[in-house]
């Protein structure tokens, strides 16, 4: 069964480097089965405000968010979501300078607030879109261009084909988003990605 769209609709970051609070937020409201606001001013000032939790630090404000960060803000607003990333050596690795940063960033914040980092082979079961959905961290392939390959976008991945894209606000085709269409060759994954699994409804 597909994404329900309509119970929740995609969030629009605003004109900001906010793609990763609009995703914590996003996934946030999902894991406690609430929707984000429907007014794109109200999407861009959901997305402003949790950006102070998620930035880098307070310093780099408009560099954006980290893994990190974002799976510690949607733990704290719903304790009962799990959170696990990949570490499929194969796949999980990137040349970017900031990588080098992010991961072991993340693998400190998983392992000390009852996260887990694994093998993708040991995430639970589930469906995805509603037993659990993906932030993925994306960045354009090498030979699209030294800054736009430097440069880094997140989304959610919300079913096997469609993904939830807040620098639009909109939800758009996974494989075209991914593989070309959009941007020439597309986006790449850095292998960042968390899965969250949100709590059954009470």
């Amino acid at each position: 069964m597909p994404f329900d769209q309509l119970a929740y609709p995609a969030i629009n970051q605003g004109p900001h480097p906010h793609c990763g609070a609009a995703s914590a937020a996003f996934v946030a409201r999902w894991c406690q089965y609430q929707a984000v606001p429907n007014s794109y001013n109200d999407q861009v000032a959901l997305s402003t405000t949790v950006m102070r939790d998620t930035c880098l630090t307070r310093c780099t404000y408009s560099l954006g968010s980290t893994p990190a960060n974002i799976a510690s803000y949607i733990k704290k607003q719903c304790p009962a979501a799990r959170i696990y990333a990949p570490t499929e050596i194969a796949t999980n690795w990137s040349l970017r300078p900031w990588y080098i940063f992010l991961r072991p960033a993340l693998h400190i914040n998983l392992s000390t607030t009852n996260f887990s980092m694994g093998w993708k082979c040991l995430i639970p079961n589930g469906i995805m879109g509603q037993d659990y959905v993906v932030i993925k961290m994306i960045s354009k392939r090498p030979y699209e261009g030294c800054m736009e390959y430097l440069g880094a976008h997140f989304v959610v991945q919300v079913d096997d084909t469609t993904i939830m894209d807040p620098a639009d606000g909109d939800f758009v085709d996974a494989g075209t988003y991914l593989n070309g269409g959009y941007c020439a060759a597309g986006y790449a994954s850095v292998g960042l990605d968390l899965y969250v699994f949100r709590p059954p409804p009470v």
